[in-house]
């Protein structure tokens, strides 16, 4: 993910680059929104991957880890029936 960033950072660069040398020889300074609109499609480009992941958590999406979740809660389960058969059982049988 962060070479993506790097090549966007750079690529901004030199956009900005460019639409300075454009603007020199030209003279045409309508150069420099066409660069600043290159550059916001490469931030939001960036960004709208960053939104949705952050979406899915806070959401709670936890569709491809559900399985993990099951298993952590079924040794949960397992151990409190332990606990339970093991400690609490005898102890309230034998009172």
């Amino acid at each position: 993910m962060s070479s993506t960033i790097e090549l966007q950072d750079t690529l901004g660069s030199v956009g900005v680059i460019i639409s300075t040398l454009l603007i020199q020889f030209y003279g045409w300074t309508g150069f420099d929104p066409i660069a600043s609109l290159f550059i916001a499609v490469l931030i939001a480009a960036s960004v709208i991957p960053l939104v949705l992941d952050t979406g899915k958590i806070l959401a709670l999406d936890v569709s491809n880890k559900d399985t993990k979740i099951q298993e952590a809660l079924s040794e949960v389960c397992n151990f409190f029936s332990w606990y339970f058969n093991v400690l609490i059982c005898p102890a309230l049988i034998n009172t």
